[in-house]
């Protein structure tokens, strides 16, 4: 059974790694609703003002573009090292938008190789970065969590999951299953039961999320 549940909790987190790097305006629009699509898209696309911009600055964000998807491919070859070093061009420091997304490939690529010092060096940085938006800070505040837990097995700060819990945002469901997964690895099966109840009875907790805990509820005694 112990070894059940460790199963379960590895799946768990791989599946909202998943869901975390899902950028797909479809899939945003489903689970997190207009807000968070208006967001991403400004991020990603630069839709805001993006005609009016003067021509050195459409360049520079073509140029940037182009270094992304150069860093991306190269990623998808296994060339994490060369993908980090090209998201680390001053180019991409200087665009509006790329800027942060750059960020979090660099930290999502440094987790595909296992640097997890990189990966919360780089979430805490941006989560601390007040010129964010707050949807990127408590975005990236929610990622460095849940790498400092998956790191250390330990989370000595779990007020900042209650923090994000109570601003309603739209990490505020994975920050309460989290904080489940955790109550479960530390052994209090009550706690852990009664916030996946409360998620799975939650209308609004999105139906990937309720599956999941549903199905870990039946591992329960």
């Amino acid at each position: 059974m112990l070894q059940s549940l460790e199963n379960k909790l590895a799946d768990i987190f791989q599946e909202i790694d998943e869901e975390l790097r899902q950028d797909r305006a479809s899939q945003l629009w489903k689970k997190y609703g207009k807000y968070l699509i208006v967001v991403a898209l400004t991020i990603v696309l630069g839709v805001a003002g993006y005609r009016f911009w003067k021509k050195n600055e459409y360049e520079g964000r073509e140029r940037a573009s182009a270094q992304y998807e150069m860093a991306t491919s190269r990623a998808d070859s296994g060339k994490l090292d060369d993908a980090i070093e090209i998201l680390s061009d001053p180019i991409m420091r200087n665009n509006i938008g790329y800027s942060v997304l750059s960020k979090i490939q660099q930290a999502n690529f440094a987790k595909a190789r296992g640097d997890y010092d990189a990966v919360l060096t780089t979430f805490k940085a941006i989560a601390e970065d007040e010129d964010n938006p707050l949807f990127i800070r408590d975005f990236s505040r929610f990622n460095y969590l849940s790498n400092q837990y998956q790191k250390t097995s330990r989370l000595e700060v779990p007020s900042q999951l209650d923090d994000l819990i109570d601003s309603g945002g739209p990490w505020s469901y994975l920050a309460r299953e989290m904080k489940g997964l955790i109550a479960l690895d530390a052994g209090d099966r009550s706690k852990a039961s009664s916030i996946f109840q409360n998620l799975v009875d939650d209308a609004n907790t999105p139906k990937a999320m309720r599956n999941r805990v549903a199905e870990l509820l039946k591992t329960f005694p």
